[in-house]
This record gives structure tokens, sequence and C-alpha cells, in this order.
């Protein structure tokens, strides 16, 4: 490394300094990214071996799934917050056992990854031979790897959880299985196109005493409101995310700024005012839902509502978008839940419906 420095990088001039500054800078980002695939990886192996079937993996954007006949094909959807994720099914498919879910290895099994990532690459580092180019990217896949596993072993409740958050939450309390269970099955319903009105309503039930705060508890709320627009029930469907969005800063970022997109559908369909409309549809989530329409179809839908009864604008290119990613999600649930109510808010007089 001290040749590299000093001679290969300064010798050749500024021109010669600032490519091997930038080719440092790629290599960094291509073991980073390559960590990112490492650790999925390691959910993925640790989940199938605790008796999860696969579901989804996800990397940036681009996503692999499992469809009903069993062949994989290729999607796109994002989460904020999330460089990747895999999703797996749980092995039972009563809710009575999820108390018994295995969760340490498959919560766990992205960091175990990147830790072995990182010993093997610093081992070849330390052991071997070998030109500067490969030594330096061998150093940085070791050192990404141990940042990744940091990032996500240490408990962190950030804008969406970490592993090692998740892991501890369940370990200290066991009826947080449930809910786990129940994102897992659900996704895995969402991906073979059953939607949530076509869930068991058991499935929903939340504890008296539910800490609403908790992520686990949060996303089941969400669902509960979801389940309710798919069934046109606006009402009910303004209490659960007026529940959740009621909680403020203890509700996760993430959650509370797609309870605020969630809002706005419920909120233009009971007719309520523009003044309480805007005190949850911050320039923040005006912002977040136009950037996550490109590529999720509930924020698209978020968008076009916001554009023809808020804005008052022609919606035809929004309303076109949320068809267009619709139809290639593959989440086949939410997306086709997606197309419905578009079509409802298409049925509307824009006239009636107008936030003023």
């Amino acid at each position: 490394m001290k040749v590299f420095f000093k001679t290969e990088m300064v010798e050749g001039g500024f021109l010669n300094f600032m490519l091997c500054w930038l080719a440092a800078i790629a290599i960094m980002g291509v073991a980073f990214y390559l960590q990112i695939i490492i650790h999925e990886a390691g959910h993925l192996v640790f989940g199938l071996l605790s008796g999860y079937k696969f579901v989804s993996f996800r990397v940036g954007s681009f996503m692999i799934m499992r469809s009903d006949n069993g062949r994989l094909k290729c999607g796109y959807f994002s989460v904020m917050g999330t460089a990747g994720q895999c999703l797996l099914e749980p092995p039972t498919d009563n809710i009575e056992d999820a108390y018994h879910t295995p969760y340490k290895l498959y919560g766990m099994g992205g960091v175990i990854a990147n830790i072995v990532a990182a010993i093997i690459a610093i081992v070849m580092v330390v052991t071997l031979e070998m030109g500067v180019l490969p030594l330096f990217s061998l150093i940085m896949l070791g050192a990404t790897g141990i940042v990744m596993a940091l990032m996500n072993g240490i408990p962190l409740k950030m804008s969406v959880p970490n592993d090692g958050y998740d892991v501890f939450v369940l370990g200290d309390d066991k009826e947080f299985l449930r809910p786990l269970w129940l994102q897992l099955k659900i996704n895995a319903q969402h991906s073979r196109g059953v939607k949530l009105a076509d869930m068991p309503e058991e499935w929903f039930a939340l504890p008296d005493d539910a800490d609403l705060s908790n992520p686990m508890y949060a996303a089941v709320v969400g669902f509960r409101a979801s389940r309710f627009e798919e069934q046109f029930d606006f009402e009910n469907e303004w209490k659960e995310l007026k529940r959740l969005y009621d909680l403020g800063t203890q509700l996760i970022p993430l959650y509370r700024m797609e309870t605020a997109c969630d809002m706005l559908v419920a909120a233009v369909a009971l007719r309520l005012g523009r003044e309480q409309i805007m005190s949850f549809m911050t320039e923040e989530v005006i912002r977040y839902a136009k950037i996550y329409s490109n590529n999720m179809v509930s924020r698209a839908v978020t968008y076009y509502v916001w554009q023809r009864f808020v804005e008052q604008k022609p919606a035809d290119k929004e309303a076109a978008q949320v068809r267009k990613i619709a139809e290639k999600s593959p989440m086949r649930g939410s997306a086709a839940n997606a197309v419905a109510l578009l079509e409802w808010l298409e049925s509307l007089d824009v006239s009636e419906y107008a936030v003023n």
C-alpha cells in the first residue's frame, strides 16, 4: 500500500492521482454492494435451514421472487431505509403456531454472513502475496463486511429497525413472534395475489395492551387499515391510521411517512378539509410520495390523489403510472387492490371531492 500511495498515485501527476482515488472509491462501492448481497444471502441460507420457504430476494430495488408455479421472476420494489431484503415464509400456516417460529438464525443470518466474508478477506490479505489492486479490494471487502455486521448486529431502532433490534425484541418478549409471523405470511400471500380482505380476520387481532409505537405492532395496525381500504371502509381505515399518526415521533420515520400517505386517500374519500389534510401532508411527505411513486404502487396512488383532488390538476399521467407499476409489481395482491382503488377514485366527481 505504501508503494501505491507514494509512487503510482503521486509520480503519475495530479490526473493519475485523481484516477487512483476514483478507482478506490469505486472499489469501495463495489465491496459494499457485494456485502449487501452476502448479507441477504445469509438471511436466505439460514432461513431455509430453519425451515422457512423462499418468497423474495431484493438488492437495491431489483427483486427476485418465486411465482405460483415455483419459477423465479424478476421485478422492482424498494423500501426507504433498506438497501436489500430477503423475505421468507414461516414454516407453519397456523397463526397459533407463530410462537414457535424460529427467528434467531434467520434474523442474524445476514450478520453471520458478513462476519464470515470479512474474516475470509482478512485472512487472504494476511497470508497471500498479491498485487495492489486485489490487496486493496480485499481490504475494502473485509472493512465493509465489519461495518455491515456492526450496523445490522448492534440493536438500533432507526428509520427501519435493524436485524439486531428485531432479534433483541423477539428474544425479550415472545408475543412479538405473532406480528412477525403475520408480516412474513402476508408478504407471501401478497406475492400469490391474495388480498388482505381475503385473509382470515383473526390474523389481524391485537392485544388490548399492545404498544403501537413498537414497529411490530404498528405494522399490524397498518395492515388492518389497508384491509379496511380494500373493503372501501374509509371511516375505519382513517381511525386505524389516526391511531398510528397520533403517536408522533414515537413512530419510526418510515411508518410515519407511510401512514401519512395512506391517510390522504381516506381523507379525500371522507371529504375532510384542506387544513386537516395539510396538517399531515407536509412537504416531506409530498416529496416522499412523489419519489416512491416511481416504483411503489401504493405511493403512485397517493400521488395520483394528491394531483387530482388536492392540487386539482389533470392526473392521467399519474393514473397510467399506477397501472404500469401494478402490471409489473411482484406483489400481486397489493397491486390488484391499488388498481381497484384507482378505478374507484377515477369514478369520483372532482367537483364533489376536491380538497378546499
